[in-house]
C-alpha cells in the first residue's frame, strides 16, 4: 500500500512539472505575441507620422508657391499701374505737343504700342512663370503621393507577412487552452484519487494504531495472567 501510494505521489510530481513546462511555454508564446503585435503598432505609428510629415510638406510647399504667385501677381499690378500712369502721363503730354504742334500722331502711336508689346511680353512672362510654378507643385505632389503609396504598399506587405505569424499564435494558444482544461481536468481526477488514497492511508494507520494498542493490551493481560499464575497459593504449596 505505502509503495502504491508513493508511486501515485511520484506520478503526481512529474505531472506538476509538465504542466508548469506547458505553462511556461504559454507564457512565452505570449510574450512572442505581445512583441509581434507592438511591432505591428510600431510600424503602423510610423506609417501615420510619416504619412503626417507628407502632408504638412505639401501644404508647406503649396502654401510657399501660393505666396510667391501672388508677390509676383503684385509686383506685375505695379508694374502694370506705374506703366498706366506713365502712358497716361505721357498721353497728356502728347497731346499737348499735338495741340501745339498738330502733328505728332505717330509717333504717339508708336510710343503707346512700344508700351503695350512691353506690357504684353511682361504678362506673357509671368503666365509662363506661374505655368512652370504649377508644374513644379503638381510634380511634387506627384512624388510625394508616389512615397506615399509605396510606404503603403511595404505596411501592408508588412502586415501580410505577419498575419500567418499572428494566425499560427492564435491556433498554438488555442490548442495550448484545450491541452491545458484537458490536464486540469485529469489533474482533478487524479487529486480526486489522491484524496482517496489518503483517506484510504489514515484509514490503515487507524487500524494500525487500535491493532497496536489492542495487541499491547493483551500482552498487559498475558503478562498479568503470568504474574498470577506465578504467584498463586497452590504453586507455593506444592
Amino acid at each position: 500500500m505505502e509503495d502504491q501510494v508513493y508511486q501515485s505521489l511520484t506520478e503526481l510530481e512529474q505531472e506538476l512539472k509538465d504542466l508548469k513546462t506547458v505553462k511556461d511555454f504559454y507564457e512565452t508564446l505570449r510574450q512572442t505575441g505581445d512583441q509581434l503585435l507592438t511591432k505591428v503598432d510600431t510600424a503602423v505609428i510610423d506609417q501615420q507620422q510619416k504619412l503626417e510629415q507628407i502632408r504638412k510638406n505639401q501644404e508647406k510647399a503649396t502654401n510657399k508657391h501660393k505666396q510667391q504667385l501672388q508677390d509676383a501677381t503684385n509686383t506685375l499690378l505695379q508694374k502694370i499701374n506705374s506703366q498706366i500712369k506713365e502712358i497716361t502721363q505721357k498721353t497728356e503730354a502728347y497731346a499737348t505737343i499735338e495741340k501745339d504742334m498738330g502733328a505728332n500722331a505717330e509717333l504717339l502711336e508708336a510710343k503707346i504700342q512700344e508700351v503695350v508689346g512691353s506690357f504684353e511680353a511682361q504678362v506673357q512672362q509671368l503666365n509662363e512663370q506661374t505655368a512652370q510654378q504649377q508644374e513644379t507643385v503638381q510634380e511634387q505632389y506627384d512624388k510625394n503621393f508616389k512615397r506615399f503609396q509605396d510606404s503603403l504598399e511595404e505596411f501592408e506587405n508588412a502586415v501580410r507577412r505577419f498575419k500567418p505569424q499572428i494566425e499560427t499564435i492564435e491556433k498554438n494558444t488555442k490548442e495550448l487552452r484545450d491541452d491545458m482544461v484537458g490536464n486540469h481536468r485529469e489533474l482533478s481526477i487524479k487529486l480526486s484519487k489522491l484524496d482517496d488514497l489518503e483517506t484510504k492511508l489514515d484509514t490503515l494507520h487507524q487500524l494500525t494504531e487500535k491493532n497496536h494498542q489492542e495487541t499491547t493490551q493483551a500482552n498487559e493481560n498475558l503478562l498479568e495472567v503470568v504474574k498470577r499464575y506465578i504467584n498463586w497459593p497452590w504453586r507455593k504449596v506444592k
